[in-house]
């Protein structure tokens, strides 16, 4: 991972204030159509993600007796596992590869079901849950939305500023 260029933060620190500070510089009238115009825009983009966001908890709801079935080969196996490990038993050893090679196929099975299942939601979930916190903080700032944004750039730099020291 690369630096960020103290300049770059500079740049990101200066659009901040500026859009924080657009309320007392700005005529009411322009400042309303410019909110209006983000606020628009961004509620348009929230209430994609927010579809987006139910489609998946719909999928998820739809298919928890399949993810909670596909979690039991885990259960079982880990209950092998540890019942082997605990009883100390004494196999023979084509008995201990049997035991071992039933323990491999419950977790890998499960795991795979789990995984086929889970892997096509992960992104809708997480990502969607980012992008409609930020539309929200976006949308509902009292100060309005330019100015909400200007302190996104603000968070983004403190976050390339942390980024930087960590680097060191």
């Amino acid at each position: 991972m690369t630096q960020f260029g103290e300049l770059t933060i500079l740049y990101f620190q200066i659009s901040a204030a500026l859009m924080m500070g657009w309320d007392y510089f700005i005529p009411k009238d322009w400042r309303n159509n410019t909110d209006g115009f983000l606020n628009k825009y961004f509620s348009y983009v929230h209430s994609n993600v927010d579809k987006d966001f139910k489609q998946a908890l719909e999928s998820l709801k739809l298919n928890i007796f399949i993810i909670l079935l596909s979690l039991a080969p885990l259960v079982v196996s880990y209950l092998i596992f540890k019942s082997h490990i605990l009883l100390n038993f004494q196999f023979s050893p084509f008995v201990g590869f049997f035991i071992m090679l039933i323990f491999l196929i419950f977790i890998l099975g499960g795991l795979l079901v789990f995984l086929s299942i889970i892997s096509p939601l992960l992104l809708p979930l997480g990502l969607s849950g980012i992008f409609k916190v930020i539309t929200k903080f976006i949308i509902s700032t009292e100060k309005g939305s330019f100015s909400g944004l200007g302190f996104l750039c603000l968070l983004v730099s403190f976050m390339m500023k942390y980024a930087n020291y960590k680097l060191v």
